[in-house]
């Protein structure tokens, strides 16, 4: 199963930002940069602190800690936590370049040591997780991304084709526009869609940002109410495998 939950920032300053979650895995690199254009992900080992473009290494949970720099020039150094990372120095210009994320799945041809079980989206009756950042001056956001295959991946490496659901808790410089307020699971929400094209892949791309505390946001979710309104949409199907 390739249940791709994304703990991700993208950094668009010089600063810092920290953040926790429990698990994740990212899209492809915005801008056209393919991952073989950006050379290969590296491990050194039992280093924690993680300042090389997309190298990576296991967290104490098991998750794969991964620096995803994606545009040549830019930097950022992320120290690895139990489970998640703190960003600890970034060197970008003015546009996004960095995607640093703790994941468990696939990512990138880097999977983490265990998969989740695998089921249909029909066949999930409980889907909750506890979410804690702390997102410093910064343009960007950080998130947690939910990924969909159409068929069941198992730990494939490739793209998923179905639904990539973004569950945004912080963000700064990014106001929200084109989209629509819902209260889901006694939560306001702002939500965006449209059709996500890369890499000659497409899928349905959800957004979904807390209308809360969503400069330092802390809470325990149930992400059930949340998918099945995306099912209701027409933008999930229940054959689909997360």
């Amino acid at each position: 199963m390739r249940l791709r939950v994304l703990t991700s920032a993208l950094l668009a300053a010089l600063a810092a930002i920290a953040g926790h979650a429990t698990a994740s895995a990212a899209a492809d690199p915005p801008d056209g940069l393919s991952p073989a254009m950006l050379g290969p992900a590296s491990n050194r080992g039992h280093t924690s602190v993680l300042c090389r473009p997309r190298e990576w290494n296991f967290s104490r949970s098991g998750l794969v800690a991964y620096n995803d720099v994606f545009v040549r020039g830019y930097s950022e150094c992320i120290r690895i936590r139990p489970a998640g990372f703190r960003v600890t120095r970034a060197r970008t210009g003015s546009t996004f370049g960095a995607y640093p994320d703790v994941f468990l799945g696939c990512e990138y041809g880097v999977c983490s040591k265990e998969p989740l079980p695998t089921k249909p989206v029909r066949d999930i009756t409980r889907m909750t997780m506890t979410l804690y950042t702390r997102f410093d001056s910064v343009v960007g956001n950080d998130a947690t991304d939910w990924w969909f295959d159409r068929a069941n991946p198992g730990r494939s490496t490739g793209h998923p084709n179905g639904t990539e659901l973004m569950v945004w808790l912080a963000w700064r410089g990014l106001p929200p526009s084109g989209g629509y307020e819902v209260r889901l699971g006694g939560w306001s929400w702002y939500i965006e869609h449209w059709l996500a094209v890369s890499h000659h892949k497409t899928w349905q791309y959800v957004q979904v940002r807390w209308l809360g505390r969503h400069l330092h946001p802390s809470l325990r979710l149930n992400m059930l109410p949340m998918l099945r309104y995306i099912e209701r949409q027409g933008w999930l199907k229940p054959s689909w495998y997360p």
